[in-house]
């Protein structure tokens, strides 16, 4: 996995996925979605790995833990030329019988706020996931089989900030779309991965009047 560029040698079987986004063009905030899916193993394999990308920015959970330390990811980048592929060991986050793969998808720089003008959709309309799990002989992928609802998190938008409703109850969870979206782009990362270094403890914590 030590390739700087050049498409990843993964045997890709996954499709891209996005949520139905039906009410996608209102005006306002967009939300971070969550895509989920649950697959069976009859033992935890001895190596497992997922392979993982998107249009827009990530984070994956395995049985409710969070899968590495990377932020922001795949990472700024000219998705019509490049898209990074970011590769994570995931054999302690498994266990036998039911497992539980959830995703947290929204805009990021792809279809977010960017530059100095704040413009949207500057690269697509469609946030998209696209991974899979190498699970010895067992391949977990993205496709159809996924469903996606909106998450907690109401607004996400990396210049406009974050809003998360913590009193919002699930919506009916639906299917997601599978979108052909293509691999061709794919490549390894050059640069190091953004991480947290640091955690700011707040001063105090305050009532605002009315």
């Amino acid at each position: 996995m030590s390739e700087a560029t050049g498409s990843p040698a993964v045997d890709w079987t996954a499709e891209w996925i996005g949520p139905a986004e039906e009410d996608r063009a209102r005006a306002g905030d967009r939300p971070a979605y969550l895509l989920r899916r649950d697959f069976d193993l009859a033992a935890v394999p001895n190596m497992a790995w997922m392979h993982s990308t998107a249009h827009g920015v990530y984070e994956c959970f395995l049985n409710g833990r969070r899968v590495g330390d990377m932020e922001l990811t795949p990472g700024y980048t000219s998705y019509e030329t490049r898209l990074q592929v970011q590769t994570y060991d995931i054999r302690d986050l498994l266990a036998p019988g039911r497992n539980r793969w959830e995703v947290l998808l929204s805009d990021g720089w792809y279809r977010g706020c960017n530059s100095i003008n704040q413009m949207r959709d500057c690269y697509g309309t469609q946030v998209a996931f696209l991974a899979q799990l190498h699970l010895g002989e067992q391949v977990v992928a993205t496709g159809p089989a996924w469903t996606c609802d909106v998450s907690q998190i109401v607004a996400a938008d990396l210049m406009r900030g974050q809003t998360t409703d913590l009193r919002r109850l699930p919506d009916p969870v639906r299917p997601v779309q599978v979108r052909d979206m293509g691999t061709d782009t794919l490549c390894w990362s050059p640069a190091p991965p953004v991480r947290r270094v640091e955690e700011i403890r707040p001063v105090r914590i305050g009532t605002l009047a009315d």
